[in-house]
């Protein structure tokens, strides 16, 4: 089996032979193509820059090129005739070749073996004038010729990825299954209700996904794939509705649970456009999770390897740790410890870990934390976070090291104040930063009941990484687990007919008698009371510290959102690695079918991702460059071969795609001259094509310039 890793070194000197292999086979199509409708082909060349070692009919093997051997055999044989070598044309030259019975061709392997290229007589594409009067150039022939040997390489392309994901199937790959992972609460999926039960809501982790659209999926690749190839609901400023989208229907078998049995059920989801990030067509689920730790080191993400190192710290797990116990309960997968925190209530999850080194096990106990409601109001950018209208401060989780925050503010530091901005809200947090652009920020936190004010200078790392002047190094997000304050009230909720007694600042000290210390603690005294009228006992930071007793009036609507609300995973997906099975295929014809399936998948999402760009809802900052593709196809590869074959297919998915775009210099853009030309009954005019030229090269230099930049230096 070929599923098992290889070393650095050799996984290397396989993406590079692979990424040659492309790109060859991509000017082999033009090849192939070109000598059968005619055109003269002068060279056909395995990879860039001087020969190595070279073919040619009626030479043989040659080491360098045989350019110098032809032309001194052409010059003697003109010589002979007692005429001018020197003044031979083109044509005239190539004459000469055919009655010296040369091969017209000459195959090279170049020095640097990045790729490969073919030279057709009349066809260059830096320069569209060079064109020959020749009956056998590219630019003599019928537009019909020429359109099938520009499309040949992305032809070729297609079928190799297909070639390759079949490769890939036949060997076993581990991927993830069609299975949900992660719900988040309050997005389409979280809402959805079952068609066989309405008292069903929401898709829930572990769902083994059956069916969408009545297509079968493979993997959860195919379900992302078809999520992101949806039409997505929109909404104005207000959340009206002004188009439904298209509806997804998910047909999905849940495993048996406590006393629930497994069942199958049906729901319908309409996908959105996220409010942040990638502007893709999402239902807000995620792939399926294992139950063994992940290794922060192999996170991509400096700020999230911070943040799950800092986890490791503080419980005293480590990477490769697999979960197995929940409260006294074995657990096989990762659901069915998301089941024990959605109905944990808020307390406390004693979790088992066993060290796979010596099958010794560990135990820790996490806290579950309340979800918050989300209100969004027409000036605000990102929504508020609240809990019937009582919205929590802003906490430091983590400080990067080595960052300007490092030695001054700590985790758990509770925001009071950032610039001119009180009690802010995380945009305010935000902004504040970004505006400073490298001056001082003034920022007042409290630590362990004691305000401390201080200012930090958030400086540059490095000249080459001008938006690290604007980043502290900080993460942060709602305090809603650590303190019960209170920064301020949201309109239309239960709390908002006490907006003038809950100040920012304001600390929720019991409710109906009860202690309360946090928002847990508010959301479950909230839901333990009986009565419509609930007592609410505040310390207001006035004159000392008022106290006052409030009186809040609970709906069955109100009892009902607190109801509907999750419980948040403590530790969170990104502690777990993917659960990946194998998939492989039962034979050859099962192989060629998966391989054509999984080609058309890549280039129906490639088009999206495409389209997305032109929207701008995907930044050109969020593509890869070769810096990118090259780094993404070194950790495949040490994956193992069949890792490797299946990059490959994607990555040659990719590029013929790319490659027939209609924009200048690539295969696309040269088709749409030839359909002009076509409808027009001549040529685009060699001016238009030349301005056409260098305006493609400007473009695509730009854009090699730009992504290669965050490639290398990070995406801030």
């Amino acid at each position: 089996m070929f599923i098992a890793a290889i070393d650095g070194t050799l996984a290397l000197t396989l993406l590079i032979l692979g990424l040659g292999f492309i790109i060859f086979v991509h000017e082999l199509g033009h090849f192939l193509v070109a000598k059968a409708v005619g055109i003269r082909c002068t060279q056909f060349a395995i990879g860039f820059g001087h020969a190595l070692f070279c073919y040619r009919k009626g030479l043989g093997f040659r080491l360098g090129s045989t350019e110098p051997e032809v032309t001194r055999r052409v010059h003697e044989h003109v010589n002979r005739q007692h005429k001018d070598p020197t003044k031979l044309t083109q044509t005239e030259f190539d004459r000469v070749i055919d009655e010296l019975e040369l091969g017209e061709t000459e195959y090279r392997f170049n020095w640097m073996p990045l790729g490969g290229y073919v030279k057709m007589l009349g066809q260059e594409d830096l320069d569209p004038t060079k064109v020959s009067d020749d009956p056998r150039s590219y630019n003599c022939k019928p537009v019909w010729a020429r359109m099938c040997v520009i499309s040949a390489g992305v032809i070729m392309n297609l079928i190799f990825a297909a070639v390759f994901f079949m490769g890939t199937f036949l060997l076993g790959a581990m991927v993830p299954p069609a299975e949900v992972g992660q719900v988040l609460p309050g997005e389409p999926a979280a809402m959805a209700v079952a068609e066989q039960d309405a008292s069903i809501v929401g898709m829930q982790p572990g769902d083994r996904i059956l069916a969408i659209n009545g297509n079968k999926p493979s993997d959860y690749t195919d379900v992302k794939v078809t999520i992101a190839l949806s039409d997505a609901q929109l909404t104005d400023s207000k959340g009206n509705i002004v188009d439904p989208g298209e509806t997804i229907t998910f047909k999905v078998r849940r495993p048996a649970w406590s006393d629930q049995p497994a069942r199958e059920l049906t729901f319908k989801v309409s996908p959105i456009l996220p409010e942040t990030g990638v502007q893709l067509p999402w239902i807000g689920l995620a792939p399926p999770i294992s139950t063994t730790l992940i290794d922060p080191d192999r996170l991509s993400d400096q700020a999230a390897q911070v943040a799950t190192q800092q986890i490791h710290d503080t419980l005293t797990i480590q990477a490769d740790w697999t979960l197995d116990q929940v409260n006294d309960e074995s657990i096989a997968r990762h659901w069915q410890y998301r089941q024990a925190v959605e109905v944990s209530q808020g307390q406390p999850l004693e979790l088992v870990f066993t060290n796979p080194k010596d099958a010794s096990q560990h135990t820790v106990t996490v806290h579950p934390n309340t979800e918050l409601q989300r209100y969004r109001s027409e000036e605000k950018k990102s929504p508020l976070h609240h809990l019937l209208g009582l919205s929590p401060p802003i906490r430091i989780s983590y400080i990067v090291p080595g960052s300007a925050a490092e030695g001054k503010l700590q985790a758990g530091d509770i925001v009071t104040q950032i610039s001119d901005s009180s009690w802010p809200t995380l945009d305010q947090f935000g902004n504040a930063v970004s505006a400073a652009a490298g001056e001082p920020i003034d920022i007042q936190v409290l630590r362990n009941g004691e305000s401390i004010a201080m200012q930090i200078q958030a400086r540059r790392q490095d000249w080459w990484k001008p938006w690290q002047s604007k980043i502290l190094g900080v993460g942060y997000g709602n305090a809603d687990a650590e303190c019960a304050i209170v920064t301020r009230v949201i309109p239309e909720t239960p709390f908002a007919a006490m907006q003038s007694k809950l100040i920012p600042g304001a600390v929720i000290e019991k409710i109906n008698g009860k202690p309360v210390s946090n928002y847990n603690d508010i959301r479950l005294a909230l839901q333990a009371a009986d009565d419509p009228s609930v007592q609410v006992d505040v310390l207001v930071p006035l004159g000392g510290g008022q106290k006052d007793r409030l009186e809040l009036t609970l709906d069955e609507k109100d009892r009902a959102a607190l109801a509907r609300l999750a419980w948040i995973d403590p530790l969170g997906a990104h502690m777990f690695k993917q659960l990946k099975v194998e998939q492989r295929a039962d034979g050859p014809a099962q192989a060629v079918v998966m391989g054509i399936d999984k080609t058309i998948l890549f280039i129906e999402n490639t088009y999206v991702t495409i389209l997305q760009l032109v929207k701008g809802s995907v930044g050109l900052k969020n593509m890869s460059g070769p810096v990118g593709i090259f780094r993404a196809g070194q950790r495949f590869a040490m994956e193992g071969i069949s890792y490797l074959l299946f990059f490959m297919g994607l990555l040659s998915v990719n590029l013929a795609v790319i490659n027939f775009l209609p924009i200048p210099i690539v295969d696309g853009g040269h088709f749409v001259l030839l359909c002009i030309e076509k409808l027009r009954g001549k040529p685009v005019p060699l001016k238009i094509q030349q301005a056409i030229t260098v305006a493609g090269l400007v473009m695509l230099a730009s854009i090699f310039l730009y992504v290669t930049y965050f490639d290398i230096f990070g995406r801030g």
